[in-house]
């Protein structure tokens, strides 16, 4: 393994590619020896070898996303701890170290066992407005007034921490908030937006990008047409699968990895995003 390390130099490109080749195929037993080289080694082997570390991780998160996809149901809702668990490894791509997923849980079950008590014998609509009081109104959660091309308004713990983000991560956060709290949420992708659905006997529509503010068909039609979609507005209206959900996080990161030109991560995102939705 060492010999081959040593040779990720090579003049020859066709020696160093084979190396890198094996290396990979190696994985995450020749982890160790990378990182010492790292440390060690002479400055353009240390160089290449931090490159070869990145391209192991990007590896192993797409074998995380596989086995993942291979888990969850195909359609429909999955169970919240599903899709946390989702969220929490699409965040982790390009990361050093992992999300750390029982600190991000414990915090989301003590919003839901907040708000699990208010929801007792109430209406699909009061529960609605509770759970935008606490989320919005109390926690201050809401929509970014920074850049849709910085990586802390996607990822999810980031958003849990500054309680900005995006249209589809605050989704993510009403729904498996809701969810744990024992509602029946889910996710409806609207062009260029995201919007949140309690079910019940007068569903209603959230959009937690704005503060969590009651949204109704009539607003969702006049915003498509505006937007050029006049035709079939009602088919945008729908529920969408979860696993849906979690492909625009992934779009939401293909476009921030686009604009910064980083075509290796985008080879990454994109295989993940084939592996999701077809698994």
């Amino acid at each position: 393994m060492l010999a081959a390390i040593s040779l990720l130099t090579d003049q020859d490109p066709k020696i160093a590619g084979a190396c890198r080749e094996q290396i990979l195929r190696w994985g995450s037993d020749v982890r160790g020896l990378l990182e010492q080289t790292c440390k060690e080694g002479a400055p353009e082997l240390r160089r290449v070898s931090r490159r070869m570390l990145c391209g192991l991780d990007r590896r192993e998160w797409c074998e995380r996303v596989a086995d993942y996809a291979a888990r969850i149901p195909s359609s429909g809702q999955m169970s919240w701890q599903d899709l946390e668990e989702g969220a929490v490894l699409l965040s982790s791509v390009g990361r050093v170290g992992q999300v750390d997923r029982r600190s991000l849980a414990r915090v989301l079950d003590g919003f839901a066992d907040e708000l699990r008590p208010r929801f007792v014998n109430k209406s699909a609509v009061t529960c609605a407005k509770l759970l935008v009081g606490y989320l919005s109104s109390q926690l201050g959660f809401g929509g970014s007034m920074s850049s849709f091309y910085e990586l802390s308004n996607i990822h999810f713990d980031k958003v849990l921490d500054l309680r900005r983000g995006v249209p589809v991560v605050l989704t993510l956060l009403y729904i498996l908030v809701g969810r744990r709290a024992g509602l029946k949420v889910a996710g409806v992708a609207i062009p260029d937006h995201f919007l949140v659905r309690v079910h019940g006997t007068r569903p209603v529509l959230l959009d937690p990008y704005h503060e969590g503010r009651h949204v109704t068909k009539a607003d969702c039609t006049r915003y498509l047409r505006m937007a050029g979609y006049s035709l079939h507005t009602t088919s945008y209206l729908e529920d969408v699968h979860d696993r849906q959900i979690l492909d625009c996080l992934l779009r939401d990161l293909l476009r921030v990895y686009g604009y910064r030109e980083d075509n290796e991560f985008c080879s990454v995102l994109e295989t993940a995003r084939q592996t999701l939705m077809q698994a």
